[in-house]
């Protein structure tokens, strides 16, 4: 089954989202780092129970979309870092 398909489609726009709250969780200095993913998972999973119910399927829907923001975000991350290298 295609990523488009298993991910309901307005779970697409929570990736945003979970960039900027983890943008202000860096930031703030009274959240150690090591917290900031499980707090973008809880936000993600919250809201694929409210959207899904007490499913399965919402555990796994809020993994993967928790999983496509903090790997979208490492590859925006280590692309800049590679193209400044290069200069």
């Amino acid at each position: 089954m295609p990523l488009v398909q298993f991910l309901h489609a307005h779970f697409f726009h929570l990736i945003p989202v979970l960039w900027i709250i983890g943008y202000f969780l860096k930031h703030s200095s009274s959240v150690p780092r090591h917290a900031i993913i499980w707090i973008l998972f809880v936000v993600a999973l919250i809201i694929a129970l409210i959207v899904f119910g007490l499913t399965l399927v919402a555990l796994t829907k809020a993994l993967t979309v928790t999983a496509l923001a903090v790997f979208i975000h490492q590859l925006y991350k280590q692309t800049v870092k590679w193209l400044k290298f290069r200069r």
